[in-house]
């Protein structure tokens, strides 16, 4: 019988290897995390249905939210990820689960943030400043300039953007602290609200008088001479 489709496919896809920037992403990391990241998967990926291609390693739908998700967060469109836009990127990726602290409070700035979950500080800091335990206020923010090209579907990441492989690794970092997140609630279902009706149907009593009874004239008391 001969091979499916499929089948080739799959051969082929075995013997690539990947690009440049993913070639030295993967020698620059432990064994372990290279082999989470090369997947082999294709050098130019079509991404749910929407145009938009990425020459790296990872998971092709996981990868191409982030990055979306990225370039939705850069508010002001400067090519970097500040604090404050890395606190809605971070809580996009979560799906909720950063909305709110621990405590119950909403998660509404980067103070918030490191104050109920630092890990997540700890990855700007990273990929921002260099450092996971150093901040730097003075740097305008995580560099995604290029991104929304890729995203947009003019152009591919590996010619867009500069810092590819950082990226790639960005997303994973938060994805993996995201996953460990306890789920948001379940939206409160609310109670029945009782009914009076008789669920029989049989009707109440009247309260009304009997139907068609004359009514009673007003006693008149006239003067006696």
């Amino acid at each position: 019988m001969g091979r499916t489709a499929t089948e080739a496919a799959a051969r082929r896809w075995r013997r690539r290897r990947p690009g440049p920037a993913a070639a030295l992403l993967l020698a620059a990391l432990s064994p372990a995390d290279a082999s989470r990241l090369d997947r082999r998967t294709p050098d130019v990926r079509r991404l749910q249905g929407g145009g938009l291609s990425f020459g790296s390693v990872g998971s092709t739908d996981s990868l191409g939210s982030c990055y979306a998700d990225l370039v939705e967060s850069d508010a002001d469109g400067d090519g970097y990820v500040s604090p404050s836009e890395y606190v809605t990127f971070v809580q996009a990726m979560a799906d909720g689960a950063l909305d709110s602290a621990p405590w119950g409070t909403p998660i509404s700035t980067y103070l918030d943030l490191s104050m109920s979950y630092p890990q997540f500080v700890r990855i700007y800091n990273r990929f921002a400043c260099g450092d996971a335990n150093v901040g730097c206020p003075a740097v305008p923010g995580i560099d995604v300039s290029g991104l929304d090209e890729v995203v947009n579907g003019n152009a591919k990441a590996e010619d867009a953007v500069d810092n590819e492989a950082g990226l790639i690794l960005l997303c994973a970092a938060v994805e993996d602290e995201a996953d460990k997140l306890a789920p948001p609630p379940a939206p409160a279902t609310p109670a029945p609200v009782p009914t009076t009706d008789d669920p029989t149907g049989a009707p109440g009593p009247s309260t009304d008088g009997p139907t068609g009874a004359p009514a009673a004239a007003p006693w008149t008391y006239l003067p006696t001479a």
